[in-house]
Parts: C-alpha cells; sequence; structure tokens
C-alpha cells in the first residue's frame, strides 16, 4: 500500500467518522424525545438501545438513513419558508435530503468499518 492509498483511507475514516457523530447524535435526540413524550427513562433507553441495534443491520440501516434524510429535507423546507418562496423552500429541501443522504451513508459506513463481522 502506497503512502497516497493510506492517506486516502485515513481521510475517509475521518470523514466517515464524522457522519457517524451525526448519526449517534440523531439516535440520541430521538431517545431522548420519546423517553421525554412517554415520560419514561425505560422507553429513552429502549428506544436509543433498538436504533443503535438496527443501524447495525444494512436491511434496516438502508430505511432509517432515508428516513431521517427526508425528516432534515422537512426540516429545511419549513425553515426556508421564513426567506423564501415555495420554489426556495423545494430547492433548498432538495439540497438538504442529498446532503443529508450522504452523512448518513458515511456514519452507516462508518458502522461497517468498525463491524466485527463482514456484511454480504
Amino acid at each position: 500500500m502506497s503512502e497516497r492509498e493510506i492517506r486516502r483511507a485515513l481521510t475517509n475514516a475521518k470523514f466517515n467518522n464524522s457522519g457517524f457523530t451525526v448519526v449517534a447524535t440523531e439516535i440520541f435526540a430521538i431517545a431522548i424525545g420519546t423517553g421525554i413524550y412517554f415520560n419514561s427513562w425505560a422507553i429513552g433507553g429502549g428506544t436509543w438501545l433498538v436504533l443503535i441495534i438496527l443501524i447495525n443491520f444494512g436491511i434496516f440501516a438502508i430505511p432509517y438513513l432515508i428516513l431521517m434524510s427526508v425528516c432534515w429535507a422537512i426540516i429545511a423546507f419549513v425553515l426556508a419558508s421564513i426567506f423564501a418562496g415555495l420554489s426556495g423552500q423545494i430547492v433548498i429541501a432538495i439540497i438538504a435530503f442529498v446532503i443529508a443522504i450522504g452523512v448518513h451513508f458515511a456514519g452507516i459506513e462508518h458502522v461497517e468499518d468498525i463491524s466485527y463481522y463482514e456484511r454480504y
């Protein structure tokens, strides 16, 4: 392996790690919100545990990242209404969705990188 390939791999690992930070923060926020909504530490903790386990399985990770990316697009659409018309809101929502998909894919790739088992 050349020095350039090693540098690329390290850069990719750092980027994936930052994506995972976003995914982990989302999971933590969802767990806190669920726990507060149901007024239960057990439900909040259970939500956190279930989501952490589910993102380790590709069949559940992909729907999760798509759902969360759609949520970010909706948030961007609503926030864009403050300073843009409908066409601006749509464009900003699409851009937010594309960025969120990329960040979530990086986060899921980080999970795959540190996973003990190979995925097929």
